[in-house]
């Protein structure tokens, strides 16, 4: 699917070798507030998540203050803006009239505010490329909720935002949860240490019910009715499968070391408002380098849900649960290790930040969720296109690019509608 000519390939050309050359050691990260040990935090994108994410930073350490927000409507950055003020504790909310944005290019002037040291990125996931480049380029540190894109051009960006951060010392954690859960890093440890075997085949499921949809109100252009609907437009969600599921896929490619070679299967829609774009159920096969084989399945509709991750290898089997159990077995039956969630796992990602950004020991995880979110990219253009696609193909060769460069609340949208395997190339 390519929706616009006005192609961000041309701007990530562009701007990339202006963003290396000029900008490395121009602007050195902050570690916190000068002359104090206050880390004030900017958040783009007050939805749900972002009002959450804001509320982790809070807690995850002593001395962290939320001093500015940014959304494209008014009335978000509004009504976040009291709710975190509500929750509070008052000295941890420092918002004023004056740091508070809103509009398509909000995320540049909260990024570039002086009162901020750290941004949180929770716009849709379309946006993250865009908006973590202009975090590198400034020299900030960052929070990026998952995903972090949904196209091929977007994860070149963020591989350049990745070389950008590293060279500048930059902090960048991710919302990767699973990989700060204790189940999850004692079974994935244990399968690294061999305690299963040679791993031949994992099961991934993310089946659950059905998601929100916003009607269009009187008077919306069309980017925002699609940017406050944004999960029924893959431009904006890179659909179930990226969205939500990338969750389980990052666990399968952390566990498997690396992402998979090649995606295989189909899905379709059924059960979505008229004007969704996206499946509500997708099914595929993953192969991965060394041989194993991932069945995974995504939907969202009426049914039993599911959301697991299973591993078969040549001495027993590990089952990961999120939020419940990790349990390990020798094929005999017989117990090898288990190991129940606790803890905040949300809050931890941002404890991991503020600690790393203290100690002056950067954290840079772009890589892995870039690598993740493309793997659920590839497995969705081969649901929507039937074929076979290849990380290869994915890495080396697909200009698939969604978002639309120089988007203005007037840029005319239009819908590319359901994605039909045989009609939906591959690009």
């Amino acid at each position: 699917m390519k929706r616009n000519p006005l192609s961000r390939r041309n701007f990530v050309k562009a701007s990339s070798a202006t963003v290396i050359g000029a900008t490395l050691g121009s602007l050195a990260p902050r570690a916190h507030a000068a002359g104090s040990d206050t880390i004030r935090v900017g958040l783009v994108g007050c939805g749900g998540r972002g009002s959450g994410a804001a509320m982790n930073a809070i807690k995850s350490a002593p001395g962290v203050q939320i001093s500015a927000l940014a959304d494209v409507f008014p009335k978000k950055v509004k009504a976040t803006r009291k709710r975190l003020e509500k929750a509070g504790p008052a000295e941890a909310i420092t918002v004023t009239d004056a740091t508070c944005f809103s509009g398509i290019n909000a995320y540049k002037e909260l990024i570039r505010h002086p009162d901020v040291d750290v941004v949180i990125l929770a716009t849709p996931p379309g946006f993250r490329p865009v908006h973590l480049a202009e975090v590198v380029e400034v020299g900030k540190h960052a929070f990026i909720e998952k995903p972090a894109c949904v196209d091929a051009v977007g994860y070149r960006s963020l591989l350049k935002s990745d070389e950008i951060a590293r060279q500048k010392g930059i902090s960048v954690v991710t919302g990767t949860m699973f990989r700060r859960s204790n189940n999850y890093m004692d079974g994935v440890q244990a399968m690294h240490d061999g305690k299963i075997g040679d791993i031949l085949f994992a099961q991934a499921r993310y089946c659950s019910g059905g998601i929100w949809y916003r009607p269009r109100k009187e008077g919306m252009t069309d980017v925002e009715y699609q940017i406050n609907n944004w999960y029924h437009f893959v431009w904006l969600c890179g659909d179930q499968i990226v969205e939500q599921a990338v969750h389980n896929i990052d666990a399968i490619n952390w566990a498997m070391g690396g992402p998979p070679t090649k995606a295989y299967g189909s899905g379709g829609q059924r059960n979505r408002p008229a004007d969704s774009e996206i499946y509500d159920s997708t099914s595929l096969d993953f192969e991965y380098p060394n041989g194993a084989t991932l069945s995974f399945m995504c939907r969202q509709h009426a049914g039993r849900n599911d959301v697991s991750n299973r591993f078969v290898g040549t001495k027993g089997t590990a089952v990961i649960m999120p939020f419940g159990n990790t349990i390990l077995k020798i094929h005999d039956g017989s117990l090898i290790t288990r190991s129940k969630y606790k803890g905040d796992a949300y809050t931890q990602e941002h404890t991991d930040l503020i600690n790393s950004i203290r100690s002056g020991k950067p954290i840079v995880e772009i890589k892995e969720l870039a690598d993740s979110s493309l793997t659920a990219v590839m497995g969705r253009m081969a649901a929507y296109t039937g074929q076979a696609v290849t990380w290869d193909f994915m890495t080396q060769e697909s200009q698939l690019d969604l978002v639309p460069a120089g988007l203005t609340r007037e840029t005319q949208m239009v819908s590319q509608g359901v994605a039909v395997p045989g009609r939906t190339k591959l690009v």
